[in-house]
């Protein structure tokens, strides 16, 4: 158990610290993972499909529920700024890729909070 831990604390130290080169490098990598194995929102299709027609249909100002109102605005604007570069990409696409990001953020900060642990011990 402790060779993982050590080469966890390894990866996440280096990671973190290599520089912006290797930062991105492994931001690129998290992003990529959680692309290929994300499932989607199965268990909930209905809700993902309905925002997702929300996205593309309704107004950025459009509250359809309060919670959600940033995130309807965000997904909106980026599905406006894509149709008008002619990419043609689905709601629900774009709905996945926030989700993505928002994943790989979250895994990047649990490795801040590792890396800061393991240095302070």
């Amino acid at each position: 158990m402790r060779s993982a831990t050590s080469f966890a604390e390894r990866a996440s130290a280096l990671a973190l610290t290599g520089g912006w080169p290797l930062r991105i490098l492994v931001w690129s990598v998290i992003v990529v993972f959680y692309a290929l194995t994300a499932a989607g929102n199965l268990s909930e299709p209905d809700d993902a499909f309905a925002f997702a027609h929300r996205v593309e249909h309704f107004a950025v100002t459009h509250v359809s529920d309060p919670r959600l109102l940033g995130y309807h605005a965000l997904a909106r604007c980026l599905w406006l700024v894509s149709e008008s570069l002619g990419f043609g990409i689905r709601g629900l696409e774009i709905l996945r890729g926030i989700s993505i990001v928002c994943a790989a953020g979250c895994l990047w900060l649990v490795c801040a909070s590792w890396s800061a642990t393991w240095r302070s011990r």
